[in-house]
């Protein structure tokens, strides 16, 4: 399994009305931007450096070069959302990873469909994908083929559903939405990539405890919130950006038996 120390992320498009939804004020472009912006600081609340394809969303360096770019990094993360034509229902998740399974990308990637299509509401709704070039041996894909042909080990394209399904397009208008998917997907990561413990793990003995449910309620009853620390970024079982009593609850049904925390696959 690579090392993920630094991490370049991709905007997909360029300028903010590229890409309408069914919900009519949707874009893509917009999203992916704002997307990238959270995602960003929560992978650098992990520890992970983290740098962007690009400064301004209004300009629009080539696919190829935006994989290019992440020569120098561990992992690129590529951000959009789908589109298909005569199928308005269609709603999955797509995690796209390299043709070939190179570096076992399919392990982060399966994990990462799994935990976004239930972090959207979504569960069990999507699709790890790949595609070779029918020209010869490398991605199809040119943002791959360009992180692949930089040196890049790890490298994604991430299609948060798809924005001609009008509950998908309405769902991601939201940046509490948004904010909730950032911290998921670099949860993910992190945890893929061994940075702080799971979700609940407050002593960081492997497990959720009772001592745990304890602490949550401290931290609760403290009114701890804002910008979290390590402590309560894994207290915060919800991805809401808080710790609270739905944190201490879903702890506790932890410990209780009646509940298993879906986001550690």
């Amino acid at each position: 399994m690579p090392t993920i120390n630094r991490i370049m992320l991709n905007a997909g498009h360029y300028s903010n009305y590229y890409n309408q939804g069914a919900n009519t004020a949707y874009y893509e472009s917009a999203m992916a931007w704002k997307l990238q912006g959270f995602l960003k600081t929560e992978l650098e609340r992990y520890g992970f450096e983290v740098d962007t394809t690009r400064t301004d969303i209004n300009t629009n360096p080539a696919p190829y070069d935006r994989g290019y770019s992440a020569g120098d990094y561990d992992l690129y993360i590529s951000l959009h959302s789908n589109a298909i034509d005569n199928s308005p229902s269609t709603r999955r998740v797509v995690v796209i990873h390299s043709y070939d399974n190179f570096n076992n990308s399919s392990v982060l990637g399966t994990k990462l469909c799994k935990n976004i299509s239930r972090g959207m509401d979504i569960p069990g709704e999507y699709q790890l994908y790949s595609l070779k070039s029918e020209y010869g041996n490398y991605e199809a894909y040119l943002e791959l083929r360009g992180a692949r042909a930089a040196g890049c080990p790890l490298y994604y394209i991430l299609e948060h559903g798809f924005h001609t399904n009008y509950g998908v397009s309405t769902w991601l208008l939201s940046d509490e939405h948004l904010q909730k998917l950032a911290r998921i997907e670099a949860y993910t990561i992190g945890q893929y990539a061994g940075r702080k413990h799971k979700k609940g793990d407050i002593n960081g003995n492997g497990m959720v405890d009772q001592s745990d449910v304890n602490e949550i309620m401290i931290m609760t009853e403290n009114l701890l919130y804002g910008e979290p620390d390590d402590q309560r970024m894994t207290a915060d079982m919800t991805f809401d950006g808080y710790v609270d009593y739905s944190d201490q609850a879903m702890a506790q049904n932890i410990v209780n038996g009646t509940y298993i925390f879906p986001y550690n696959v």
